[in-house]
């Protein structure tokens, strides 16, 4: 029972997410430096690919100018579409930024209910999900973190509300 604990432990500390460094403070319900760290790097991301986003429609319309192409079709579908493109980005780096702000974590205890599932995208392309359920809550997880976690398992999960993403785990015996 206690190599079973400890494995568990084990293969926790290897997703990243598990950290005994880190339970007081998310205890306390605050985020730990490395937490909020971890959080701003997500929204950087998505910020970043939102400038990309922005720059690609400053290379195409200068691209457009250089052709003197009748470009005002052209010219505002591609707007439109990498407009959209940025605003989505925007929207998924919000809940990482509001977490940092807002500084709170919260709980979930109870047993690891694991549900795996694909989605087609296409003739022969899938994408895999992964979720755990915990008191009615769903977590979507990485594929590190679900096969660490054992089903039926009694676990408490610390997360932060906004991108209900996963910050850390207590194991309970």
């Amino acid at each position: 029972m206690a190599n079973s604990f400890i494995s568990r432990k084990e293969k926790l500390i290897e997703t990243g997410v598990y950290s005994e460094d880190d339970f007081g403070i998310n205890l306390k319900g605050d985020l730990s430096e490395r937490q909020r760290r971890m959080l701003l790097i997500f929204a950087y991301l998505w910020i970043g690919l939102a400038i990309i986003n922005f720059l690609g429609i400053l290379f195409f319309i200068y691209f457009l100018v250089l052709s003197s192409i009748n470009f005002l079709i052209i010219f505002l579908i591609a707007v439109i579409f990498l407009s959209s493109n940025i605003y989505l980005c925007m929207q998924h780096a919000k809940p990482f930024w509001n977490d940092v702000q807002d500084d709170v974590v919260k709980t979930a205890s109870g047993e690891i209910t694991k549900k795996f599932f694909y989605t087609s995208t296409g003739w022969k392309n899938y994408n895999s999900y992964y979720t755990v359920r915990v008191n009615n809550i769903v977590f979507s997880v990485s594929p590190l973190l679900y096969y660490a976690l054992e089903d039926g398992k009694t676990y408490r999960l610390f997360y932060v509300p906004n991108s209900k993403r996963v910050i850390n785990i207590d194991t309970h015996n």
